[in-house]
């Protein structure tokens, strides 16, 4: 049986002519990153911020999009627990009709909010509110039944059964086969040389394997503040049979290192080709970011004139046809 695409489980594209990238692009602006002592990047707490996603999966002309808002508290400056929810969803650019898409996000909407405590020093991710998701999926599967019948369901609901029965279980199938949550719980929040990089470590289960692959390469900060009022740090990690590679660019916030926007691409090698299996957008809604403090006219005009103008570099470096993954990282 196929996996819940909830846990981005998707089955193998069939052969389509080669899908020509597209890439991003942004300048900086010339100004030097000043980080913390160590040049160190601490983790710090997100009292609320929402991203919208836009998951592609290129052979198969298929893509997802939601939005997920994160709320969280810091215990060090390595450790922190955030909250998830998860909601809007579009499949391949429309509400979702058809009936396993929708049953994925029924299903969705009882298991969040999920709590996972991070520590980036330690790349442990724990699930805090294991208890809170049972107590929900429990009372709220009886309803279910009521819109859904038929064998495949009920295996469906056995599934899911069987992934919440324990915390352990249940992160592993969430950060290693969900790309967000693999990003996000990245360690990027460390501490770097003078050169400003680090090794990378980082673990996803493809789309049709069986095993988790291990990802191993090298992470930099960009030395310079970017148009966005950001750091970059971008990420390149490649598996040891080198048939597997991720490239990922993480915008920081330039004043409290809170994340702000991921690009990533998941890559394949077959032989002598090497195809995109899966390109995500993280982008965050810079228009549902919650007032700090409680402004004056002048405050808020300025406040939104910069939301607009940090919006349409974004949008910028979206759209751009001129390529960031080769002007980064030497392809």
């Amino acid at each position: 049986m196929e996996e819940s695409r909830f846990f981005i489980e998707e089955v193998n594209p069939q052969p389509k002519p080669e899908i020509k990238e597209e890439p991003d692009f942004i300048v900086s602006s010339g100004d030097p990153v000043q980080l913390a002592p160590h040049n160190r990047i601490p983790v710090k707490p997100i009292k609320e911020r929402t991203y919208r996603l836009n998951i592609t999966y290129p052979h198969t002309q298929h893509q997802v999009d939601y939005e997920i808002k994160v709320q969280g508290m810091v215990f060090s400056q390595d450790a922190a627990e955030f909250r998830f929810t998860k909601d809007q969803y579009f499949v391949d650019g429309y509400a979702p009709t058809k009936v396993l898409d929708e049953l994925d996000i029924a299903i969705s909407k009882i298991l969040y909010p999920m709590n996972l405590n991070i520590n980036y020093k330690t790349q442990k991710v724990i699930l805090t509110n294991l208890n809170e998701i049972q107590k929900r999926w429990h009372s709220k599967k009886e309803e279910l039944r009521q819109d859904y019948q038929g064998e495949f369901f009920e295996k469906y609901l056995k599934q899911i059964d069987k992934i919440i029965k324990d915390s352990y279980n249940f992160t592993q199938k969430l950060v290693k086969k969900d790309l967000f949550f693999s990003l996000f719980t990245h360690a990027i929040y460390k501490e770097y040389s003078r050169a400003l990089k680090i090794p990378a470590h980082w673990t996803f289960l493809p789309p049709g394997e069986k095993y988790r692959q291990v990802f191993t390469g090298e992470q930099r900060v960009e030395p310079v503040y970017n148009y966005l009022n950001g750091i970059f740090i971008y990420m390149q990690a490649i598996t040891a049979d080198k048939k597997y590679q991720i490239k990922a660019e993480y915008n920081l916030d330039a004043e409290d290192y809170t994340l702000k926007d991921i690009v990533a691409q998941l890559y394949k090698k077959e032989q002598e080709n090497k195809e995109i299996l899966i390109r995500c957008k993280i982008h965050q809604l810079r228009e549902k970011e919650p007032v700090k403090y409680k402004p004056t006219a002048k405050d808020l005009e300025e406040e939104q004139r910069k939301k607009e103008e940090e919006e349409k570099n974004y949008q910028k470096y979206l759209q751009s046809k001129k390529s960031w993954f080769d002007r980064l990282f030497g392809f």
